[in-house]
């Protein structure tokens, strides 16, 4: 006959949940929050949204799903925001790759040398367009701000009309 030590459960259950994940000390109460973007009435979907005070040192940041939804999260880590005023940036871009050739089937260095050789250019004439009036994508043009609060937790902004202008880019050299 085969014995199996019976152990109490309040003995097993917290090494089969763990005490949870340890929030630094100096983090302010969280509080779930989802931010609901929409764009001339529609959804905005795969934005970068950060919420932001001038005086915060914590990120508050997300991404919006199909529904144009984004649960925020602090630091990228910890669940919700912390109670206060918050201005909201949105970003969303989009590039416009060129038809590139596939590269070489070989593993050849020579081969691959020549193929980047041959795509460089063709790279250069990407061309990546903001999708977000520019006023709603950094802290200091902003004019979306939400105030989050205890109790409520889903914010709806509409960022007004879609744009698609290009984003010029910096020469190196």
């Amino acid at each position: 006959m085969i014995r199996i030590p019976v152990v109490p459960l309040f003995f097993i259950l917290p090494f089969c949940f763990g005490c949870g994940q340890k929030l630094p000390s100096d983090l302010p109460p969280l509080f779930p929050t989802t931010l609901v973007i929409v764009q001339e009435g529609k959804p905005l979907a795969d934005a970068v949204i950060t919420m932001t005070t001038s005086e915060s040192k914590w990120s508050v940041t997300g991404m919006t799903n199909s529904q144009g939804e984004a649960k925020m999260f602090v630091n990228g880590t910890y669940e919700g925001a912390p109670e206060g005023e918050f201005k909201v940036i949105v970003n969303k871009t989009e590039t416009e790759k060129p038809n590139i050739p596939p590269p070489p089937s070989d593993a050849d260095p020579n081969a691959m040398s020549h193929y980047n050789e041959k795509i460089a250019p063709l790279l250069a004439q990407a061309k990546t367009y903001n999708l977000v009036e520019p006023v709603n994508g950094t802290f200091e043009t902003t004019p979306l701000a939400v105030s989050v609060v205890r109790g409520t937790s889903r914010y709806s902004l509409d960022i007004g009309k879609a744009v698609r202008i290009e984003v010029k880019q910096r020469r190196l050299d």
